[in-house]
């Protein structure tokens, strides 16, 4: 059984290769719409890690 620090590492990691994945979108596309999306997503994302090590370190 993972550890409730082992889980969020996890998931901070499940975020970070989100990001990667829409900053490849952003850059790969040709459609401005995509990449508006793409970026607004990795914002979102990093938020999300923001939130995950906050409660991993608390």
């Amino acid at each position: 059984m993972k550890t409730t620090d082992e889980v969020l590492d996890l998931a901070i990691q499940a975020e970070k290769d989100s990001i990667r994945y829409y900053e490849k979108l952003a850059q790969e596309t040709r459609l401005a719409k995509t990449r508006e999306v793409a970026q607004r997503l990795i914002k979102e994302e990093k938020t999300h890690i923001e939130a995950l090590q906050n409660m991993r370190d608390a």
